[in-house]
């Protein structure tokens, strides 16, 4: 009995897989570059492909959305270059260069514009674009300057708002009333909202504007206007897709009140609601 448990011993001892020998610890280091490398790609390829559906089936999407986006691919573009270059051991140190001059590219052509000094108002013939009218506005510029049908209008830049807003202090009351509010808090939005309409409604307009106004609506020589928005970020980084007020048959006199009245649309408590999320 005694030998036959020996034999039974020598075959089961001879049946033991031999465990494999443990990769070289570079090897192991390499591997791990490389699954960072599919992963970051793979990151990638997803983004692209939201942005190509989105595209395709016309979904609304703004600029906000856009720059979120190439945020993301700009920071899953990173670990992949470094993750290369860890693989290559330095040999591909020049991609993480190129990948900086890329997004240095993107970034400027997808930054807002920075508002300049120019024209508080302009007959829309002579809007273009660049010159912080709106998108609204300067669409219609350009279809006056191809000669097709436009109702005769004039246009009021934002700087002529940016005025309006220094020489009232209107901008640090708006920031602090915001501010004050809370990020998605309602109640405190609602609050916020109602002290900055009222603020704006009740406040001059600069006195160069004021002239303008009459003397463009003189040029006009009609009883009625429409006063619309026509803001930078509407329908471009932003959508603003019906936050912004219209007002129409308005007589002349009261177009200063109106002009006010749209200005402060900006801040409804649904526009704040929807800017901060």
């Amino acid at each position: 009995m005694k030998r036959v448990k020996e034999w039974l011993q020598r075959k089961l001892t001879k049946r033991q897989p031999v465990p494999p020998p443990e990769p070289p610890p570079e090897l192991v280091e390499r591997y791990h570059h490389y699954k960072r490398l599919l992963s970051s790609n793979n990151a990638i390829l997803t983004i692209l492909a939201d942005l190509q559906d989105k595209m395709s089936k016309e979904f609304l999407f703004d600029m906000n959305y856009v720059q979120s986006a190439i945020s993301k691919v700009g920071a899953e573009a990173d670990t992949l270059v470094k993750a290369l270059v860890d693989m290559g051991e330095g040999r591909y140190a020049s991609l993480a260069t190129a990948l900086e001059e890329v997004l240095q590219r993107i970034s400027a052509e997808t930054a807002e514009p920075q508002l300049k000094p120019g024209p508080l108002i302009l007959p829309l013939g002579e809007v273009k674009q660049d010159w912080f009218f709106g998108g609204k506005a300067e669409n219609l510029g350009e279809l006056c300057r191809l000669g097709l049908p436009v109702p005769p209008g004039f246009a009021i830049s934002a700087y002529a708002q940016k005025l309006f807003f220094d020489q009232s202090d209107l901008e640090d009351f708006i920031q602090t009333a915001i501010a004050g509010a809370g990020p998605k808090q309602l109640e405190g939005l609602n609050e916020a909202s109602r002290a900055i309409r009222e603020r704006i409604l009740g406040a001059p307009l600069p006195p160069e504007l004021t002239n303008l106004l009459q003397q463009h609506l003189k040029n006009l020589g009609t009883d009625r206007v429409a006063v619309r928005s026509s803001g930078l970020q509407e329908d471009s980084y932003f959508s603003f897709a019906g936050q912004f007020e219209s007002i129409l048959n308005v007589p002349p006199p009261l177009v200063e009140e109106r002009y006010k009245e749209v200005v402060a649309s900006q801040f409804t408590p649904r526009a704040l609601y929807y800017c901060q999320a």
